[in-house]
């Protein structure tokens, strides 16, 4: 009976404590609820008299948290598309001024700054300046026509900076400027100068899907991003200049075009540069950059490259890996001292770089108007590591032969030698080519020693004229007196055939020379690993 009550009384407290806990938990919410509606009368309260009626309203919007749309408000009238200057009503402009002081004034930004401060759908005809202000919120200036500069440069931002699906006339600068978050420049159309030159930025810079005029420079030089940065599918009509920046990311450019010249000279790259699908106008500087990602051109679409003299420059520049598609490569590749670490196939299938014929090979290394020896010597190794040791020495052999015709214009003898390298041991790569050469010479030689007088033979009692044609072809060696007295150069034996055997012994030293030098992988490497699949 007892133990019955205590179980009702402990229910009972339990109630008691959850009811309790639900009053004071409406009271606090109550209470926020009122402090928040007494906060958003102080923020309306601070509403200058000479504001317009859009821009009391757009603050109104603000103080209650939320976003500002003009085009949500009927009082304001319907606006073009943001890219067209006319038929945008008067009710639709705000002024530089009001937004100067909503974000840069401390009476009015302290009231703001934990929210942030987004207005769409706006008009904004003189420049905005707020250059070296301190922003404490994210700002979204978003579906809005810009005719007049937006200065921001050497200002730091504490959140995100959004300006998408916009239109700008002039200059966006953000020049030094320092973005706690995101920098989004989304859908918009520049029609000048978008200038990011030693920006700072915590997350990501995305320029998806936008579009910069003719002439239209978009900089984003010296600058520092701590996440990816997006250009797909944007068109960019002036140059693309990312010199000296360090993207901390993948610089991502699938299906964008670039009709003007990019620049990425010196760059440091945190992950991939992915220009899968995109359209390339001009030249691509890529110089002395570091990629700790890929290469790639490859993917649903390969890169493509508009000119027969469309150039990619690749001089100092390193990439952990290439993926790409055989017509994914400009006519014309620079790649002194450039290094890769392998030879990726992701999204590439079997036209990965790691599949392809020795022709291919040669055309893409020659694509190079100069001779880089360490883009031969790079992909020879990984084609050899990958086990294609037929495409691999083909390889090789192209490279001894660029060698040998770069040297020549200075010392002609090794112009000269270079047929012989080649076409008996192929560079060292093929030390058995010369057993062939040393059957056929043999088999020659024993023809000539049938036009030797009919007793020159048999008066030195040698039988074989197969032996008696090795004896005279490989130095060194003997295979007996017989066939070493043998007389070649007795007035008896026809001029052709005297001639023939001193040529004969010559060919066995030069033979002998290159199968030497060979083996010791003095002109190409060393047998170890050498040979055909």
């Amino acid at each position: 009976m007892i133990n019955r009550w205590r179980k009702r009384l402990s229910v009972f407290w339990r109630g008691v404590a959850i009811l309790c806990f639900f009053i004071l938990a409406m009271a606090a919410s109550a209470q926020s609820a009122a402090a928040d509606e007494q906060q958003s009368d102080a923020c309306r309260a601070a509403a200058l008299s000479t504001w317009t009626e859009q821009e009391l309203w757009v603050w109104d919007k603000l103080c209650q948290r939320q976003d500002a749309d003009l085009s949500m408000n009927a009082a304001f009238g319907t606006a073009p598309s943001v890219d067209e200057s006319e038929g945008w009503p008067a009710s639709r402009t705000l002024r530089s001024t009001f937004i100067q002081t909503i974000l840069t004034a401390p009476k009015y930004s302290d009231l703001i700054k934990d929210r942030p401060i987004a207005i769409s759908g706006a008009r904004y005809t003189s420049e905005i300046e707020l250059r070296n202000s301190k922003i404490s919120a994210s700002v979204r200036l978003t579906n809005s026509r810009f005719e007049a500069p937006l200065f921001l440069s050497h200002s730091t931002i504490a959140g995100a900076l959004v300006l998408i699906d916009s239109s700008f006339g002039e200059l966006v600068d953000l020049e030094n400027t320092s973005i706690g978050a995101n920098l989004v420049l989304s859908g918009s159309h520049f029609r000048s100068e978008v200038r990011m030159l030693g920006a700072e930025l915590k997350g990501t810079l995305a320029i998806v899907g936008a579009r910069s005029d003719d002439g239209a420079t978009v900089s984003l030089g010296r600058a520092e991003v701590s996440d990816a940065v997006s250009l797909d599918r944007s068109e960019f009509g002036g140059a693309v200049d990312i010199t000296e920046a360090v993207l901390k990311n993948s610089l991502l450019a699938t299906k964008a075009t670039f009709r003007d010249v990019v620049h990425l000279n010196s760059a440091q790259i945190g992950g991939d540069v992915n220009l899968t699908g995109a359209q390339i106008y001009q030249d691509v500087h890529m110089s002395r950059v570091r990629v700790d990602g890929a290469l790639i051109l490859a993917g649903p679409q390969p890169a493509t490259w508009f000119g027969e003299d469309r150039t990619l420059y690749l001089r100092g520049t390193t990439v952990k890996g290439v993926d790409d598609s055989k017509d994914a490569w400009p006519p014309r590749i620079f790649m002194s001292d450039f290094m890769f670490d392998g030879l990726r196939t992701t999204g590439a299938g079997s036209d990965g770089l790691i599949s392809r014929s020795s022709d291919w090979y040669i055309r893409w290394l020659r694509s190079d108007p100069g001779f880089c020896r360490m883009a031969y010597a790079q992909l020879e190794s990984s084609l050899r590591a990958a086990g294609r040791s037929s495409e691999a020495n083909a390889v090789g052999m192209d490279r001894m032969a660029r060698e040998y015709s770069e040297r020549g214009v200075v010392y002609p003898a090794r112009w000269l030698l270079s047929p012989v390298h080649r076409f008996t041991v192929g560079y060292g790569y093929h030390p058995e080519w010369v057993v062939l050469w040393i059957v056929c010479v043999i088999g020659v030689g024993a023809i000539a020693a049938r036009y030797l007088p009919s007793n020159a033979m048999r008066r030195a009692r040698a039988r074989s004229k197969i032996i008696f044609s090795t004896h005279r072809l490989i130095p060194l060696i003997s295979f007996g007196q017989a066939y070493a007295n043998v007389d070649v150069t007795s007035d008896r034996v026809k001029p052709w055939v005297r001639r023939y055997f001193y040529l004969h012994s010559i060919l066995g030293y030069v033979l002998a020379a290159v199968l030497v030098t060979a083996v010791a992988g003095l002109t190409g490497p060393p047998m170890a690993g050498i040979g055909a699949e």
